[in-house]
């Protein structure tokens, strides 16, 4: 079986962010963000998978709408209680989701 080398995630949300996967990454595994920072979530399990940085300096996090994994991102401190998606034109908070973390 082949695994593919790279995968690019590309969510419109207030412009452009654009995820790269290698397939190390894809080995990594998703973990309930409980309310808080990806950062916090991941803390214990590895560590964030590293996806660039915001304006503000924080890191950009990879999360996941629980209930349709949907992908979206996570960034301390304004946003740190939901993961924000895009959903119907427009960027939605859920508070359900779930954060990329190394193994």
């Amino acid at each position: 079986m082949r695994e593919f080398s790279r995968l690019s995630v590309c969510i419109g949300l207030s412009g452009v962010l654009c995820l790269g996967m290698t397939s190390t990454t894809l080995a990594q595994k998703w973990v309930a963000g409980g309310g808080a920072s990806c950062l916090q979530a991941c803390k214990s399990n590895g560590g964030v998978v590293p996806n660039g940085n915001h304006t503000n300096g924080r890191p950009f996090t990879v999360c996941r709408d629980a209930n349709t994994a949907r992908p979206g991102y996570n960034l301390e401190p304004q946003w740190q209680n939901s993961c924000f998606v895009a959903s119907g034109g427009k960027e939605v908070g859920v508070r359900d989701y779930d954060c990329l973390c190394r193994r």
